[in-house]
């Protein structure tokens, strides 16, 4: 009859070692691994952009600005530079209708577009005839084409803010209201 010492480490084989670190292993990634939904699941960058795009999409080339519900939260801000900061959606679907309606054959056309968390970042150019006021402009019949860049903030897949960067001089100057001195 054999005895162990309390000093010993008993004696296990190695088949059993094996199997039970195996085992172990085999745990922990599982552990780790993402479930079938979590593997599927998109990014908030992916939706943002995804919800970007629908919003030009829809809105503008579209025509719809009575779809802005849709994108923009209740609580929407529009910060448009010297055009000022609109807040509210009813406020902000307003001047969107007062935009699509001076330039009725809008369309808007993604150059780039960057994403990093809750925010998406759209370089555009935007072009159309301007058969309605626009800017308080009576409306002129020339076609407009200018640059602009979109800072979107996202909450709960809504747009929360805006930050409207539109080259309003070359409008301006394509309205011949204004000539800039560099093109006199």
């Amino acid at each position: 009859m054999s005895t162990q010492s309390d000093n010993e480490t008993p004696s296990v084989g190695r088949r059993t070692v094996l199997a039970g670190s195996a085992a172990l292993v085999a745990a922990a990634t599982v552990a780790a691994a993402p479930s079938a939904a979590q593997a599927h699941r998109p990014s908030p960058e992916h939706v943002n952009t995804w919800l970007a795009r629908a919003y030009i999409r829809e809105v503008f080339n579209g025509h719809r600005a009575d779809l802005a519900p849709r994108y923009l939260a209740p609580e929407v801000i529009w910060h448009g530079g010297t055009l000022g900061t609109v807040v509210g959606l009813s406020n902000v679907t307003g001047l969107l209708q007062g935009i699509i309606g001076g330039l009725p054959d809008l369309v808007v056309t993604e150059q780039d577009i960057i994403a990093d968390g809750d925010t998406v970042v759209m370089r555009l150019t935007v072009e159309g005839t301007q058969l309605g006021p626009l800017l308080g402009i009576p409306a002129t019949g020339r076609r407009v084409r200018w640059d602009a860049v979109d800072v979107f903030r996202f909450s709960n897949r809504k747009i929360v803010e805006e930050w409207a960067a539109d080259d309003t001089t070359a409008v301006l100057y394509q309205l011949g209201q204004y000539t800039p001195l560099w093109l006199a």
